[in-house]
């Protein structure tokens, strides 16, 4: 072999190495594979704060999935000196746990995770998985919270229609007296939607929702409400009536 085809052949042997490592890391981490394109990557960091008495510490973190809609984990990581830190899985939810024998006085705890925007979509499921959500109510507020109800399924069809419903009437200023009593008990907006729901027997879980914008510090998340339609989980947001997935969250 001629010094001038071994020279070729080395060259085309780079060449392909070269576009299997760009695909490969396109299809990796999903960086653009062509000159031009942009995709944006959201940096989204916590803070954990509390006060040690002395004794052994084992803090742990809720965090997202790695697939979400619209978004897919690209990276995370976390700093905090002196401690062991792992990522486990409990009861199907991700979660961050920090481990230390001994603390004492103030501590505090970073996670950071990088995110990019994907294509997919929302989680559906035909075996919904429920959550417990007990309900401490008198007899008056059992008693409005069966008529609130059945006024709602008045004008409703289906899960995704009596949850739109209930919103409204849970949100109206000039609400009757029954929708008044139940939020006069400082229970959460979402937390009310969810008791309704649950008598009505419709599958519901409660997820805190993160709306991204770019340079804002100290963001508190958001509570909403997935309700399960017999398909799939819808999400609500049980302050505007909003469903969906919106972009930014």
């Amino acid at each position: 072999m001629s010094a001038r085809l071994t020279f070729h052949t080395v060259l085309v042997l780079l060449a392909l190495c070269a576009i299997l490592v760009a695909i490969l890391r396109h299809m990796e981490t999903g960086i653009p594979f062509f000159p031009g394109q942009e995709k944006s990557v959201w940096l989204v960091e916590a803070r954990v704060d509390f006060v040690a008495k002395g004794g052994a510490v084992d803090a742990s973190l809720s965090l997202p999935d790695k697939q979400l809609p619209g978004f897919e984990l690209y990276e995370e990581q976390s700093a905090s000196p002196g401690y062991g830190f792992s990522i486990v899985r409990e009861n199907g939810d991700r979660r961050a746990e920090w481990t230390k024998r001994e603390a004492r006085g103030e501590q505090s705890l970073y996670y950071s995770a990088q995110f990019v925007a994907s294509d997919t979509a929302d989680s559906a499921t035909a075996d919904p998985v429920y959550e417990d959500h007990p309900i401490y109510w008198d007899d008056a507020q059992e008693l409005a919270a069966g008529q609130v109800l059945a006024r709602a399924q008045e004008t409703s069809s289906s899960p995704q229609s009596l949850s739109r419903e209930l919103i409204k009437l849970l949100n109206n200023p000039s609400s009757d007296q029954n929708t008044a009593l139940l939020r006069s008990d400082q229970t959460s907006q979402a937390q009310l939607l969810m008791r309704l729901l649950d008598r009505a027997g419709i599958a519901t879980r409660s997820v805190m929702g993160l709306y991204l914008e770019d340079a804002r510090r100290r963001q508190v998340l958001m509570p909403m409400v997935e309700i399960h339609t017999g398909e799939r989980w819808l999400l609500f947001n049980p302050k505007t009536g909003e469903t969906g997935v919106p972009i930014n969250l």
